[in-house]
């Protein structure tokens, strides 16, 4: 099985434990590597402590121990999502409109691949960014390789 196969499967089987926890799952990565890793970024609105992190490895490992969805060893890290934080859902470019982001397209805009700029509106799967230079960019939801935001506090 391929690794975004085995991504897909691990947020299909772990995203309704995490919500129950009250818990959002931001974003997974996995590494099949040596002794493979599987990351799990989660967030909740009052921010998310090292026992939060405890808690959801627990509930985590519990449930993907029973389904099994990974068929070798691999290590289970459950972190925050920091202060570049990543956008990964539709809905977090509604959340935070008026914050700095930094993009990386798939497919260059305006010969522009990174990107780095205030996200102002989010319709219709267009963003639409007022980048350091004050220019302003209308950018596809589907051709945003990686979204974070900037220095986010």
């Amino acid at each position: 099985m391929l690794a975004d196969d085995i991504r897909n499967e691990v947020w299909n089987l772990i995203e309704p434990v995490i919500k129950e926890k009250g818990f959002e799952l931001i974003k997974i990565e996995y590494n099949p590597g040596n002794n493979g890793l599987l990351r799990l970024i989660i967030d909740h609105e009052n921010g998310i402590s090292i026992d939060d992190c405890a808690d959801v490895s627990r509930v985590v490992s519990e449930n993907l121990d029973i389904y099994d969805p990974i068929k070798h060893s691999y290590m289970l890290e459950v972190s925050s999502p920091g202060s570049e934080r990543p956008l990964t859902k539709k809905e977090h470019y509604d959340q935070f409109i008026g914050k700095k982001v930094k993009i990386r397209l798939k497919e260059p805009v305006n010969n522009q691949i990174n990107i780095t700029g205030i996200l102002t509106d989010h319709q219709d799967g267009i963003i639409t960014v007022v980048t350091d230079l004050k220019k302003q960019m209308r950018l596809m939801l589907n051709n945003i390789d990686k979204a974070n935001l900037k220095d986010f506090k």
